[in-house]
């Protein structure tokens, strides 16, 4: 059972930490950026080609003019296929749109998953402190039970009753941590299993 409880409030960046969000975050990245490679495409391109050459004599300090060069610029101009690379463009654009709708889903169904179980976590939390206090009350119970029963004010089946209220509360009680350890195990699934080591969390309620 997980010895401090969840503050409330927990960032949305933590869902970053989920496989899911980041798979989807990344597809979506990569769509954008091959929207910008094809709109390049759209573009004339201008490309510096050639070469220099040095003698032997030239390299040795000989004073010979033996060398050159030859260097001269590449335009290349879209005109014949423009349409086809608009028609890229407008695909990658698609596609791009659909790892958005992509990554929007995900994060809500993330955000479902993570409510669900803060929910099943403090309902479990709030009901430990209710069982608490039962055991408290039937510990009481009990005592009183045996002080009258040694008294013989009450007989031995009412202390028996009492012991059976008390057990059942204590049973309770032990089902209810399982519980609270299950939600908290579930929580950090959710999350992506970075959250507990990275942000702080309150201690639990003494339950008095």
């Amino acid at each position: 059972m997980p010895r401090r409880s969840i503050s409330a409030g927990l960032p949305a960046d933590l869902l970053r930490n989920r496989p899911d969000i980041r798979r989807t975050e990344r597809n979506l990245a990569a769509a954008v950026a091959d929207i910008g490679v094809r709109e390049a495409d759209l573009y004339p391109s201008l490309s510096l080609s050639g070469s220099i050459t040095i003698s032997a004599e030239r390299i040795a300090g000989l004073s010979t003019d033996s060398g050159g060069w030859a260097i001269g610029p590449s335009l290349t101009v879209p005109v014949f296929d423009a349409g086809r690379r608009k028609a890229l463009v407008d695909v990658e654009r698609s596609q791009a749109r659909e790892q958005y709708l992509a990554y929007r889903e995900t994060v809500a169904s993330a955000v479902e998953e993570v409510e669900n179980a803060l929910v099943s976590y403090s309902r479990e939390r709030h009901r430990q402190v209710a069982l608490r206090r039962s055991v408290v009350a039937y510990k009481q119970a009990v005592a009183q039970s045996s002080e009258l029963y040694k008294s013989g004010a009450a007989d031995f089946l009412d202390l028996l009753d009492a012991q059976d209220d008390l057990y059942s509360a204590e049973d309770k009680l032990v089902q209810n941590e399982v519980a609270i350890a299950t939600a908290y195990v579930t929580l950090c699934e959710t999350l992506g299993g970075g959250w507990a080591a990275a942000y702080p969390i309150e201690k639990p309620s003494s339950g008095n």
